[in-house]
């Protein structure tokens, strides 16, 4: 970790968890790292709530969500010209990337909802 990053750290422009994720070499734009942090942060499997998604072509959701990640890099570092991505399938791939991120989000605020009505109920 840089110098420069821990004064960020302590002026409040980074927070504790930027610094963990830094220190442990997560990338979050490679799903392996992501599923490391996952399980390493909040003890979830990144791939089993991301294959809790159906995509519409009935492909295995982690492989159809990596081979999203992979286009995605190849069009902005690459600049790659995918010539099947017209408007209604970057609309499906939208929803299906929508959907992921509503899951992720449910399961972590799921559990935290029931942890705050539980302890309501003691």
């Amino acid at each position: 970790i840089s110098i420069q990053f821990l004064e960020d750290y302590k002026n409040n422009k980074l927070t504790f968890g930027d610094i963990v994720i830094e220190s442990k070499g997560f990338n979050f734009q490679n799903l392996d790292s992501a599923q490391s942090a996952f399980v390493w942060l909040i003890n979830k499997d990144l791939y089993e709530i991301i294959n809790s998604v159906q995509h519409h072509s009935k492909e295995n959701s982690v492989n159809k969500f990596k081979e999203i990640i992979e286009k995605r890099h190849k069009i902005i570092h690459e600049a790659f010209n995918d010539e099947s991505l017209d408007m209604k399938s970057i609309q499906k791939l939208h929803a299906f990337i929508f959907m992921i991120g509503y899951s992720i989000f449910m399961h972590i605020l799921g559990e935290k909802m029931l942890e705050i009505r539980d302890a309501d109920i003691t």
